[in-house]
């Protein structure tokens, strides 16, 4: 299925920011766990460091890794020598080059097409969903909403306050409120143009300080790890490996506290399904 976006449509308290008791913030704490980090031993420019994995190493490149199929192309990348040295991406010629394939390139016979009815506000109550007319359009074999997936699911499980789509409300430009699966992309369009959605515009927030006050009415619904009565849906510590285990292992360690903003990871290809 490919994807497409559209944009149309008419117009109890919990716990505080911090345990009064222990002092500590509230939020989900994910708890460290001890991972198998294999100990340095890569090569490089670290005189420490010992080549502790040839296993790792195919046999063309001089370590014990069988490879009854012969050689491989990245082969020269899984070298085990590589700190210190510059190390080219296996795909960066493909891309820089445009020779890539995506998933969007993918085309197969007898696809069915997909297209995404999103919203247009930045914050807004669902009144009703009319989707009889895009129905009734030839070619369209599907459509849902948010009332067809109500359960809730988490990026992070131990919080599960998101929906496949909007549910009630819409809580930003873009948020999904119907999916079209239609036989070809130009009856995905019509069908997503057919589609009336009835909204009640709310107040939205653009400004990080009225986000941390106290609201009656919290855009996203308050949970287990919701912030006060604030707009703060969740705060969240990760904690990951051993670190005394890994200081035990290190040449050197070296430690400080770091401030910076949020970040995303940025992909290099559209989504596509």
């Amino acid at each position: 299925m490919s994807g497409g976006d559209d944009k149309s449509g008419s117009t109890k308290k919990t716990d505080n920011n911090s345990n009064s008791e222990s002092g500590e913030m509230v939020g989900y704490r994910q708890q460290p766990g001890k991972l198998p980090f294999s100990k340095p031993g890569s090569g490089g420019k670290d005189r420490f460091s010992k080549p502790t994995d040839y296993s790792r190493i195919p046999e063309s490149q001089g370590g014990s890794l069988k490879q009854p199929w012969g050689s491989h192309r990245h082969d020269g990348l899984v070298s085990g020598q590589v700190i210190g040295k510059p190390t080219s991406l296996v795909d960066s010629n493909w891309k820089v080059t445009g020779q890539a394939k995506y998933g969007d390139d993918i085309r197969l016979p007898g696809e069915v097409i997909g297209r995404i009815l999103r919203s247009p506000h930045h914050y807004a109550r669902v009144l009703s969903i009319d989707i009889s007319k895009a129905l009734e359009l030839p070619g369209v074999l599907g459509i849902a909403t948010g009332d067809d997936a109500p359960s809730k699911f988490g990026v992070l499980p131990v919080t599960k306050d998101e929906h496949a789509m909007a549910v009630e409300k819409v809580r930003h430009v873009g948020d999904l409120v119907a999916c079209v699966a239609a036989i070809d992309e130009a009856t995905a369009r019509e069908a997503c143009r057919l589609i009336e959605v009835e909204y009640e515009i709310l107040d939205s927030i653009h400004d990080i300080k009225m986000g941390l006050e106290n609201s009656e009415n919290p855009i996203h619904d308050r949970g287990k790890y919701h912030i006060g009565e604030s707009n703060v849906q969740k705060r969240v510590f990760q904690q990951f490996g051993n670190i005394s285990e890994m200081k035990d292992n290190s040449v050197a360690s070296h430690e400080s506290d770091w401030t910076f903003t949020g970040v995303n990871h940025g992909f290099t290809e559209p989504h596509a399904v």
